[in-house]
């Protein structure tokens, strides 16, 4: 924050980049203030004096479609008609549309290379809080769908590509670290090409290439932080529905809606193509936990008719000592994670692991295989004077495995851990 010519200046680091002879790059600030008005608007470049830039395509778009939505942004890379922007008169179901429209940066012929880019990113959270709705919104469970009409002018060369992306903290940390790539292509004229809306290369801060897509459609990547799913071809002129239902664990970040065109470009609109997206749909189930329950970390929720506990947060509940004692606490559930008992520090004292239909009891941090139980349905756990007993049970109460822990440390709570564990109930017996 500084001052010049007598006005307050706010200076935005909107990411780096490595500077390409002849190449086009596009600059865009979604939102400046809130309130007041734009008096002025400066171009300025800082280098060395053999050096030119060139501008060109200047736009001030008073939309308050976008001031009204704060948890909106925009990202754009492309020839000069490349941007985002709102449709009075078209759209996949009812008007207003958000329009992504493209064209590519360059013409080598290489996709990598030569892409033009168009998004809007949804922050998530933001979306909630600002809706008033439950947050974080779960990933697992989680439906998201958007309606997305198709158009390219007739000069177009038919490498375009049109995806649902969602970023998702898988750990805990706040960061997106998986990506989900909802794809449809048109790549009749030649290869398209699938960028990252949360992956940044670090040398150049252009977007990471997740894949080259082939005429065919496909698009084969091994870098385990994207997932592509093939949704389908699209033809100009048509509606289509880009949809995704989440089994992972952690928490939606972000959602972004992305025109991608491989290579080719002309001044004006020519060899552009445009989305016209309307109708995004994030459907969850968020709500508190039960009073008395704690949470260590995140993500941890009343999800449909479970308990949700995933990445490495826990959630407990103190043990049951008045007016009586409960003996043993019972806990039906499933998928990946811990149910144990813990001291006041939320360390394990003993309990049980579970992946799957794979078992293993944990006592005082060492582990035993208990093997693979497909029929178990109930765990109990009893923390008897210095003795952890765990006891695996089918559905009519027959044992299935049984493991005694020795311990000297004072249980204070019992509860779960992920992974990605959904509890379905826990009761305490006295």
């Amino acid at each position: 924050m500084g001052g010049y010519l007598g006005f307050t200046t706010l200076t935005e680091v909107r990411g780096t980049f490595r500077v390409r002879a002849d190449r086009w790059r596009q600059f865009q600030l979604s939102s400046i203030y809130p309130s007041g008005y734009l008096v002025g608007l400066a171009l300025a470049v800082q280098g060395k004096s053999d050096a030119d830039a060139y501008w060109d395509n200047v736009k001030i778009c008073p939309v308050s479609y976008f001031t009204n939505a704060p948890y909106i942004s925009v990202a754009s890379d492309g020839w000069t008609s490349t941007g985002v922007y709102i449709d009075t008169q078209t759209s996949p179901r009812t008007p207003p549309s958000l329009v992504t429209q493209v064209d590519a940066s360059d013409a080598t012929g290489t996709p990598s290379a030569d892409y033009g880019y168009a998004s809007a990113v949804y922050n998530v959270t933001m979306w909630a809080q600002y809706m008033s709705r439950p947050w974080p919104v779960p990933a697992y469970g989680t439906s998201i769908s958007v309606w997305g009409r198709y158009v390219k002018d007739s000069a177009d060369a038919q490498n375009n590509m049109a995806y649902l992306s969602i970023g998702v903290d898988t750990d805990g940390d706040g960061q997106i670290d998986k990506e989900y790539i909802i794809y449809r292509y048109d790549t009749a004229g030649g290869n398209g090409v699938i960028v990252s809306m949360y992956f940044s290369d670090p040398d150049t801060g252009d977007p990471v290439v997740v894949c080259t897509v082939s005429s065919a459609g496909v698009c084969t990547t091994t870098d385990p932080r994207f997932v592509v799913v093939n949704a389908g071809s699209m033809a100009s002129g048509n509606n289509y529905q880009w949809s995704y239902t989440l089994y992972e664990q952690g928490a939606v970040l972000a959602v972004a809606l992305v025109a991608v065109d491989a290579t080719g470009y002309r001044d004006g609109t020519a060899d552009d193509f445009w989305v016209f997206w309307d109708d995004l749909t994030i459907q969850y189930s968020a709500c508190l936990l039960p009073a008395g329950w704690s949470v260590g970390g995140r993500y941890v929720w009343q999800s449909y008719n479970y308990l949700l506990v995933t990445g490495s947060a826990t959630a407990c509940v103190p043990l049951i000592t008045a007016p009586t004692r409960a003996l043993t606490y019972v806990a039906n559930f499933s998928g990946v994670g811990t149910y144990a008992v813990f001291d006041s520090s939320l360390g394990i004292i003993f309990g049980v692991s579970v992946s799957g239909s794979l078992f293993t009891a944990l006592c005082r941090g060492a582990s035993v295989p208990l093997g693979s139980l497909p029929a178990a349905r109930y765990v109990e756990l009893r923390p008897l004077n210095g003795f952890g007993d765990v006891i695996i049970r089918d559905q009519y109460g027959a044992i299935l495995a049984r493991y005694g822990c020795r311990y000297t440390a004072a249980p204070q709570y019992v509860g779960f851990r992920g992974g990605l564990l959904r509890v379905y109930s826990v009761e305490a017996w006295g």
